[in-house]
Order: structure tokens, then C-alpha cells, then sequence
């Protein structure tokens, strides 16, 4: 279409790469970072449970003894632990009885607010937004002689653990990402590129021999599917300067209308199949020497008869083809449209030899299907002439 802007297949196939390289990264990057992220969670957890529970189990005797000197050496001892931002003991009554911050002792203790409960049974697992950053909380049993429950111990481990690590790699993901789209970019022009000459050279070489220079031959030294359209069009440019010799050489009119003719003859039926309890008879009569006229009868099927007659606008060779390949599209359609209104395979040969018509030229047919079972003859016409039925 004139004025429509067109865009070049390099540009298509090197944006089509660049997107599949960065849905496949993207996709990749993110399912990698989300399973590190679920596996330092998971390790976190665990860790964090195995912490809470040793504090329990070792300071229960003490808190049973009211040692307070070995509880507060095993608090301070569960400080070390990398990550670790609070530990403490709370009693049944909810009173801080041992903290990591000394303030804190003898306090009434209250469940932080809003915060997300990850796991109650049998290890008590939440997360909240402390100052300092959002705390993975664990809660574990104090449990004296294997019965006699006397609170809890709480920890806090800090959620960075598992942000920083993420954050790096992210960091990380988004630099390899970015070299990858990179390098990519590069490959996919040069991919493009290596693709798409083949294709510019055919082209250029289809202008050069559409301006008539048929002893251009078009060079692709490639084994894949334009190389051999390469031959093939070197084939065919061979071949049509062959037969423009050939032209040359013989009297084009006259070789023209020779063709036409014979073509014109093979359209007209030599002998019309008898139809039983009617008589069908025809005569024609070229207005030139050839043209693209035609009639028929075909037998449908032991029932049904088509009859048609048509014209193609203009005469010689280009009529008689276009009128030839309708008449063939014509018997195909016929056949298995017997059924039909004679409309719908004027419909559907309509559709199919309309793309193959050049401007300029168009078929004008007449279309009638005779049921001489029941008498009746459904007729349609394309624009041709007003047919008399008695």
C-alpha cells in the first residue's frame, strides 16, 4: 500500500530475539531468586527454631531453681549468634523473667502488633516491623521435668539476614542480566544481519532482472531454503530468456492467437450429454477470432444438470486463461455444491478467482441447475446477459 511505512526483517527478527532473551532471563532470574529467597527462609526458620528450643531446654532447670546467673549466662550466649537481635524468658502471668536488656526485667510482655503469624503448632513463628527492620519471632516452651510448663522463650532474629542476601542478589542478577542483554543485542543484530542478506541480495537481484536484464544471476552460497530459491529463480530467469528469444525469433501475433484459439476450442464442449425428456442445443459464434467465451452442461448427478455461460472482458490469450482456470474452478465447486442454490457456486467461484484476476479484467456468468426429477430450473447470473426462459 503506497505511503504505508514498512519495517525491514532484520529489525523484526533482532527485536523478536532481544524480547525472547529478555523474557527468558527475566523468567529465569526471577524463579532462581524467588527458590534462594524460599531456601534462606526455610534455613532461617530452622535455624532460628533450633536456637529457641536449645534455650528452652537448657535454661528450664535453672528457671526451676530461680538461677538466675546461669539463665541470664544462656541468654547472653544466645545473643552471639549471628542475626540475633532480642532473646528473652516470660513467665506463665506474661512477666518478662530474663531479658537480653536488663530495663526490660519484670515487665508485663504483649504480642508486637500486626504481625503475620507464619507457624503456630508445635513452635509459635511470626514476623513484624521493628525499628530496627522487619523480626522473624520465635516462640518456644519452657518445660521442666518433661511436664511442668513454665513459659516460654522468645527470639528475635532480624529479616535482613535473608534481605541483604536476596538484595546482593539481585544485585548480582540485574549485572549478568545486563551483560546478557548486552551481549545479546549484539548477537541478535549480527544474527539479523547474517539472515536477512541473503534476503537483500535476492531482492536486489529480483529489481535488476525486473528491469530486463535477464542474464543477472543471482549468488547465495547458502544449502538452506533461499539458496535454493536462488537456483530456482536463477532457473526461471534462464528459462525466461529462453522463451524471450524464442519470441523473438517467431511471429508473436501470430503464435498469440494460435494459443488462444486452441485454448478457446478446449473451453467449448464438442459433444452436449443428452438429457432425457428435454433438448438442449447450442451455437456459438466468436465476435473476434478468440476470446474468453464459454458455455457448458454438466451432469451433477443422476438428477441434476448444471448449465452455465459466460465471458471474459477483453479477448485473446489473457481471456481465454482467466476463462480457463474459472471453467476449471467452476467443475471442482459444481459438483459439490449440486445441493445448493446455482447462487452459492457462483459465491464461491467468485471468492476463489477473484484474487487471481488482474485489475481491469472481470467474468461475467450465467448459472442454472435443472432438477429434471422435479422440473425445475434455479438460475443465477453475474452480471451477464438477461436470459429468456420459456
Amino acid at each position: 500500500m503506497a505511503g504505508k511505512k514498512r519495517t525491514s526483517i532484520k529489525a523484526e527478527i533482532t527485536f523478536f530475539i532481544i524480547l525472547l532473551m529478555v523474557i527468558v532471563t527475566g523468567s529465569l532470574g526471577y524463579f532462581i531468586l524467588e527458590a534462594q529467597k524460599q531456601s534462606l527462609t526455610t534455613e532461617v526458620k530452622l535455624r532460628g527454631l533450633s536456637i529457641a528450643k536449645n534455650m528452652a531446654n537448657n535454661m528450664a532447670d535453672f528457671i526451676l531453681t530461680d538461677d538466675e546467673l546461669s539463665v541470664m549466662r544462656i541468654i547472653t550466649d544466645t545473643m552471639n549468634n549471628t542475626g540475633v537481635v532480642y532473646a528473652f524468658f516470660v513467665d506463665e502471668k506474661n512477666v518478662i523473667k530474663a531479658h537480653n536488656k536488663i530495663e526490660m526485667f519484670g515487665t508485663a510482655f504483649s504480642e508486637p502488633e500486626a504481625r503475620e503469624i507464619i507457624e503456630t503448632e508445635p513452635y509459635a513463628i511470626s514476623v513484624y516491623g521493628g525499628k530496627g527492620g522487619r523480626i522473624i519471632d520465635f516462640s518456644a516452651p519452657v518445660v521442666a521435668k518433661g511436664r511442668l510448663t513454665l513459659g516460654s522463650v522468645r527470639l528475635g532474629i532480624s529479616h535482613s539476614l535473608i534481605d541483604n542476601v536476596i538484595n546482593a542478589a539481585y544485585v548480582k542478577a540485574a549485572i549478568i542480566a545486563l551483560i546478557a542483554l548486552v551481549l545479546g543485542i549484539a548477537g541478535a543484530f549480527f544474527l539479523g544481519a547474517a539472515i536477512t542478506r541473503p534476503i537483500g541480495t535476492l531482492a536486489q537481484g529480483a529489481k535488476i532482472i525486473g528491469t530486463g536484464n535477464l542474464a543477472h544471476t543471482i549468488k547465495i552460497n547458502s544449502n538452506n531454503e533461499l539458496g535454493e530459491l536462488a537456483s530456482v529463480f536463477n532457473a526461471m530467469t534462464g528459462d525466461l530468456k529462453k522463451a524471450q528469444e524464442a519470441a523473438i525469433q517467431q511471429q508473436r501475433l501470430e503464435r498469440e492467437l494460435e494459443l488462444a484459439r486452441d485454448i478457446q476450442l478446449s473451453l467449448i464442449p464438442k459433444d452436449i450429454e443428452k438429457i432425457k425428456g428435454y433438448e438442449v442445443a447450442a451455437y456459438y459464434l466468436a465476435a473476434k477470432e478468440v476470446g474468453g467465451d464459454y458455455y457448458d452442461v454438466m451432469r451433477l448427478n443422476d438428477d441434476k444438470f448444471g448449465f452455465v455461460v459466460g465471458d471474459v472482458s477483453g479477448k485473446g490469450v489473457p481471456a481465454a486463461l482467466v476463462m480457463t482456470m474459472a471453467r476449471s474452478v467452476l467443475h471442482a465447486d459444481a459438483r459439490g455444491l449440486f445441493d445448493k442454490p446455482s447462487s452459492e457456486t457462483l459465491k464461491r467461484l467468485n471468492s476463489t478467482v477473484s484474487k487471481d484476476i488482474k485489475d481491469g479484467m472481470f467474468i461475467t456468468l450465467f448459472y442454472g441447475i435443472l432438477d429434471i426429477k422435479k422440473n425445475v430450473l434455479n438460475i443465477s447470473s453475474a452480471g451477464h446477459n438477461d436470459t429468456v426462459v420459456y
